[in-house]
């Protein structure tokens, strides 16, 4: 009989690179009233942290702040809310997820502790 995949049984692992928050910043020209060195410091803030909800909203706020947003918003013919959201957008398309199944044994020995 075939095992069950179920949600319990299923992990996952996001992570995110620099260099795809870097293409995604040329790509939209964000960014573009930054230096370099502020610019380094956000991409490596991207490899030292996980991508969870608080830590792409930090790196949203970083581009929004050095993005020329009015600029974007004539672009886009849109509203601040609207660029800072689609900056959110873009860098949540740059996350990627690893699944994996969660081992038995492992966890039932977790659970026996």
């Amino acid at each position: 009989m075939r095992r069950k995949y179920t949600q319990g049984r299923i992990g996952v692992t996001p992570f995110w690179s620099p260099y795809a928050i870097r293409n995604m910043c040329r790509e939209f020209r964000y960014y573009t009233c930054g230096d370099n060195v502020e610019f380094g410091r956000m991409l490596s803030f991207v490899s030292s942290v996980k991508p969870t909800d608080a830590n792409m909203i930090t790196v949203a706020n970083d581009i929004f702040d050095h993005s020329d947003v009015e600029g974007l918003m004539q672009i886009y013919h849109c509203s601040e809310d609207d660029v800072f959201v689609g900056i959110m957008n873009e860098i949540d398309k740059r996350v990627l997820r690893m699944y994996h199944v969660k081992d038995d044994r492992k966890e039932a020995r977790h659970g026996a502790c």
